[in-house]
């Protein structure tokens, strides 16, 4: 049952990022330390700006640890480098070590330096086990990304 819910969760995250075909998206891939990965992932991200200063992410990754996980964040832009998020996400440690699936709340920090393709981010997780792991466990990540396919009206003003 879990692993059923688990496998829907990234066909609805990845059909939806998939279907967003408009012009109003940009797209990043980043490797992050700690955080959803538990150890360290490798991660695409597509965002769907709302606003020039508001909008949505989607990401999916995976670990070399045998972990893959999904995540949907809403943002915020304060100016043209600095922005915070938050969401909701669910990552599946598949291998025998420490397997399990976490549901993951992040509250997130992210600097894109001057050529707005280059980031570094920060972010702090609640995670929530489902198996011998009780109540929520703090988590730490940092992340260095890069943006491309910036395609989207607002994009080229930040």
């Amino acid at each position: 049952m879990k692993n059923s819910f688990f496998l829907l969760f990234f066909i609805g995250i990845y059909t939806y990022s998939t279907a967003q075909d408009n012009e109003d998206r940009y797209d990043n891939y980043y490797i992050e330390v700690g955080g959803s990965g538990l150890y360290y992932s490798i991660n695409f991200e597509r965002s769907i700006p709302s606003t020039s200063k508001k909008g949505y992410t989607y990401s999916i990754g995976c670990s070399p640890f045998y972990a893959l996980s999904g995540s949907a964040k809403r943002y915020y832009d304060f100016n043209k480098s600095h922005q915070v998020n938050y969401g909701i996400g669910l990552t599946c440690q598949l291998g025998s070590f420490d397997a399990g699936m976490f549901l993951f709340m992040p509250i997130g920090y992210k600097y894109t330096f001057p050529n707005n393709r280059v980031y570094l981010g920060m972010t702090l997780y609640g995670l929530i086990g489902f198996n011998e792991m009780n109540g929520i466990t703090p988590w730490a990540g940092l992340r260095v990304g890069y943006n491309y396919n910036m395609k989207c009206k607002y994009c080229q003003s930040k």
